[in-house]
């Protein structure tokens, strides 16, 4: 009976084995479909996220039309600058022309560089995308079948689903590279072309510093540089002038605006301030009155006169026509509290200013220009002198300038 009993329970226990090694090998089959299950579904989400995140890039991401116009923007504009400095044989350029084609250089090469940051960092994120969709997509483990039949079909399906939304972001992605990548090139090229037409612009005034411009030509009808017509040239001036002072303009628009509502502040000032002293201040009085019958323009005199000086190396427009502005305001202002005799004067001075302003923004050689100069110059003396004559006949003691004329004929002479 005692060996019966032992056999018994060998038996049992070899039973009991043999079934927990194969509970064991069951549990480990559904541990490792588990396993396959959670990796899967990891795998999938990240998918699903690379996904949603590369459309989202590729609906907000660069505007390449945009990109596209705003380059063919800046070829076209380098063309304009370049013209009359390195597409001719001119073995003189106009020192006017190089400031303004330097002031266009330098403000084309700064928004290439920005256009080639944004291509970079949006190429960056496209290619991170893509790279992370490709890797995932491939791992072995998305392709495993769970053992248990009645998930398979289920999986497939969400299988199915997501990898295909996923090559297909893929393939637009691999698409928008192509374009990126030929946009990028161009824009490296175009920058190389204006670091090298802008380093040769700065060279040239590195040249001709202390050469004066009339050196240019041997007589009024021979010039060294390029020759056009007079309304070529003028078409021409103003297009290169008008950028240069836009791209200047806008780069400090801060300050303009700064201005401006320095302007708005201190009229407003004035208004008050006239308001407030009504009542204590003498009506006829000019002295005290004068900042208040004319608060808009004193604004624009005593911020315009400031802020000048804040502008940092300004295109000659720039700064020359904040200096006709204030002089123009106070010469008008003026008008009744100067001798006849002066305000005149002052006209004219005025009107020459205004001829000259804008002769030095031709900026090519010709006859006309030269004439112009010629009889700027004799205008000139001719009006110094008369300003000279004046101070004898005003009745106003005016001595104090007599210096200033002496200095203005002469330097109108050389």
């Amino acid at each position: 009976d005692s060996i019966i009993y032992q056999d018994s329970v060998i038996t049992r226990v070899d039973t009991i084995k043999t079934r927990l090694k194969l509970l064991h090998q069951q549990n480990k089959g559904v541990a490792a479909d588990n396993n396959i299950f959670i990796e899967q579904n990891k795998i999938l989400k990240s998918i699903k996220e690379k996904t949603d995140i590369g459309r989202a890039i590729l609906l907000h991401g660069v505007d390449s039309a945009s990109i596209n116009w705003e380059l063919k923007s800046i070829v076209k504009w380098n063309e304009i600058a370049s013209e009359g400095i390195f597409d001719t044989d001119a073995k003189f350029v106009l020192k006017s022309n190089l400031n303004v084609s330097s002031i266009i250089f330098r403000e084309l090469l700064t928004r290439t560089q920005n256009i080639q940051n944004r291509i970079q960092s949006y190429r960056t994120e496209l290619e991170i995308i893509q790279i992370g969709i490709d890797s995932l997509i491939a791992n072995d483990a998305v392709y495993q079948m769970p053992k248990d039949t009645s998930e398979v079909l289920a999986y497939l399906l969400n299988v199915r689903l997501v990898v295909e939304e996923a090559v297909s972001i893929a393939d637009q992605t691999k698409k928008l590279l192509n374009n990126i990548q030929k946009q990028e090139l161009l824009t490296s090229v175009l920058k190389y072309d204006l670091e090298g037409k802008l380093s040769k612009t700065e060279s040239i005034q590195s040249e001709q510093l202390g050469i004066e411009d009339w050196k240019d030509f041997e007589n009024f009808t021979q010039f060294l540089g390029l020759q056009k017509d007079i309304r070529e040239i003028i078409n021409y001036s103003g297009t290169k002038v008008f950028l240069a002072t836009g791209f200047y303009l806008y780069n400090h628009i801060d300050l303009v605006s700064l201005i401006i509502l320095f302007i708005a502040a201190m009229f407003f000032y004035l208004k008050m301030l006239k308001k407030h002293l009504s009542e204590k201040t003498a009506e006829k009085s000019a002295l005290e009155y004068y900042a208040f019958k004319h608060p808009f323009f004193i604004s624009i005199v005593v911020v315009v006169t400031v802020f000048q000086y804040f502008f940092g190396t300004p295109p000659f427009p720039v700064y020359a026509g904040l200096w006709g502005i204030s002089f123009w305001i106070l010469v008008l202002l003026r008008k009744n509290s100067l001798d006849k005799l002066w305000f005149r004067w002052m006209l004219m001075l005025g009107g020459l200013y205004l001829i000259a302003y804008f002769d030095n923004m031709i900026l090519l050689q010709h006859t006309f220009d030269k004439i112009l100069v010629l009889v700027l110059a004799i205008l000139s003396i001719a009006l110094g002198i008369t300003g000279l004559r004046y101070i004898k006949r005003s009745e106003i003691r005016l001595d104090f300038i007599k210096g200033f004329l002496i200095y203005f004929i002469i330097m109108e002479f050389l």
